[in-house]
């Protein structure tokens, strides 16, 4: 006989309180799941499993069974694509998910059933069914397509297990006292205050897609929601608490480029790291926005900004919490905006507009005519237009208070010019030093610098103690034309040199990959991620530090390095 498994249990919750409407009205109130010693079992259910089911969950709503038509299996597309739902749901909250060996065990049951008319999908609340501790979730027969990201069956899917864990649709609230809806909702079509009661910011709407249906509405393949909503991971946060452990490193949210099967909203949730959305593939201007969801009353931004390809029908918006970085779009004309952190916003060709708030922020200008807004003294002559706070400000020279060559992205005059090259030289904080035409040289000194060499024969020098805390980026390294310098009073074993007098590295220093191959390959560059390690034993025990990182792909040589 199997042994039982320990399921997880119910917990009270307040419909409302959470001291924010929007929350307020995603939460369903009553119970919840405790999921605090154990994980949530889920279990697909099949008519083998019927009777022994109902020995815990004995009641069965709507006389949906009367034809006795639940389906002997699951299809493997079905399965897979609750399981990612599933996973959807974890990696914004701390519900730990599991599928335990007998139907009896399970917190909650799934059900595939034909005999549903027009309802795509129902689950019970963990509200509801008090005097048992099941929940079942019963779903219609699919069409065929639409279970892959942005696809109907997709969405409905997150909608209904977003009921099973405790959410409420956001035209209702839920059915207890304190129930809330959205500001402005009254009935499931009405769009509400600004248009925030549609999917791409919560999926417990009724409202699919963004501004209209899907364009793909009569097949269902594309266009829908495919994630969660910035207003859906602020609930699930509140019941559950939020999971730190998601997307921590430097991560790439990449737009759609097609309305085809796969494209489709969610909003970001990502816990650290230094991340970008990239438009690298687009195929039309794009609007990048860093800016995350508010959640604010009155905001028309509280669900979340778009990012979006112009024409596709998919995109992201930006949790509330959640820090991106760095834009990257396309060779199209663009826009591009910055949050509150310290940006890089790289239009790529085509004629771009930038919106920057910090002097720290690095615009890259790769062609065309391009316009800055910005709020504080910004100042490059390579940008076609610049207006600050509103005035035009086109063609000026750096103004007071601008730090060329210190994250605002001008760069121009002020550096000292020796033996032929101008040098920028970062302090102890995260720099943004950016060469123009000529020859430059950037000392990024501590702190994670991001240096930008320009045209020009460029020499990036790193004379700091390598670690994590002190790891460069250099944007736009030519092996044909520039040199990286490293100082071996912080990497002894590349040989000697100083930096009147610079050493050539030694050929069998240097190695291609993501490790070291033998004892004195001190140097390595990983083409395939764009990273340079320095490993002080080589392939011994000791573990490579990450020096900088770069471009992937790039044909580097021992040559491309000299020792100071």
């Amino acid at each position: 006989m199997l042994e039982k498994q320990t399921m997880a249990t119910l917990k009270n919750v307040a419909g409302s309180g959470y001291g924010n409407l929007y929350v307020d009205s995603l939460i369903w109130g009553g119970k919840a799941w405790d999921v605090s010693q154990e994980p949530l079992l889920v279990f697909f259910g099949e008519n083998s499993n019927f009777d022994a089911a109902r020995t815990v969950h004995p009641a069965f709503p709507n006389d949906w069974y009367s034809d006795g038509s639940f389906r002997t299996s699951w299809y493997d597309i079905y399965k897979d694509t609750f399981a990612e739902v599933a996973g959807v749901y974890a990696s914004v909250a701390n519900i730990p998910f599991a599928m335990p060996d007998d139907v009896q065990d399970a917190n909650i049951v799934w059900w595939w059933y034909g005999g549903m008319g027009n309802v795509a999908g129902w689950h019970e609340s963990p509200d509801q069914s008090e005097d048992y501790s099941q929940r079942w979730g019963i779903f219609n027969s699919f069409s065929p397509g639409g279970f892959k990201h942005g696809g109907q069956v997709r969405s409905t899917i997150i909608h209904e297990i977003g009921i099973g864990l405790g959410l409420a649709p956001s035209h209702s609230g839920g059915v207890l006292g304190d129930a809330t809806s959205f500001p402005g909702v009254h009935a499931p079509n009405d769009l509400g205050d600004f248009g925030l009661n549609q999917t791409v910011y919560t999926i417990m709407s009724d409202n699919d897609g963004l501004n209209t249906a899907p364009p793909d509405a009569e097949k269902g393949q594309y266009g829908y929601q495919g994630g969660l909503g910035a207003f859906d991971i602020a609930a699930l946060q509140a019941l559950y608490g939020p999971n730190m452990t998601t997307a921590a490193g430097n991560d790439v949210y990449t737009l759609p480029t097609a309305n085809v099967p796969g494209t489709g909203w969610s909003s970001i949730w990502d816990a650290g790291g230094t991340d970008t959305i990239s438009a690298a593939g687009s195929t039309a201007g794009v609007t990048i926005d860093l800016r995350a969801a508010s959640l604010q009353q009155g905001d028309p931004h509280a669900g979340g900004y778009i990012s979006a390809q112009k024409g596709i029908s998919g995109g992201f918006t930006i949790a509330n919490g959640v820090v991106i970085e760095n834009a990257t779009g396309s060779a199209f004309d663009d826009t591009l905006i910055g949050n509150s952190a310290t940006n890089i916003l790289d239009g790529g060709a085509g004629n771009d507009t930038y919106y920057v708030d910090s002097p720290n922020d690095v615009v890259i200008d790769s062609g065309g005519t391009d316009t800055v807004y910005a709020t504080f003294d910004f100042a490059d002559p390579a940008i076609e237009k610049v207006y600050v706070n509103g005035v035009l400000k086109s063609g000026t020279a750096p103004g007071p208070g601008t730090n060329p060559g210190a994250g605002n992205g001008s760069g121009s005059g002020g550096q000292p010019v020796v033996n032929g090259y101008r040098v920028l030289t970062g302090g102890s904080k995260n720099d943004a030093l950016i060469g123009q035409g000529g020859n430059d040289k950037l000392y990024g000194g501590l702190g994670k610098d991001v240096l930008t060499g320009g045209a020009g024969k460029d020499i990036f020098v790193f004379n700091t103690k390598p670690s994590k805390a002190n790891m460069d980026k250099i944007t736009d390294f030519s092996v044909k034309d520039d040199t990286i310098w490293l100082d071996n009073k912080y990497m002894a074993k590349l040989g000697k040199g100083t930096e009147t007098k610079p050493g050539k590295l030694n050929k069998g220093f240097f190695t291609l990959g993501s490790k070291a191959k033998d004892k004195n390959d001190y140097l390595i560059y990983d083409n395939k991620k764009g990273v340079l390690f320095y490993d002080s034993d080589g392939s011994g025990s000791h573990k490579a530090v990450e020096l900088a990182t770069l471009k992937k792909g790039l044909k580097m040589t021992y040559h491309d390095f000299m020792v100071i």
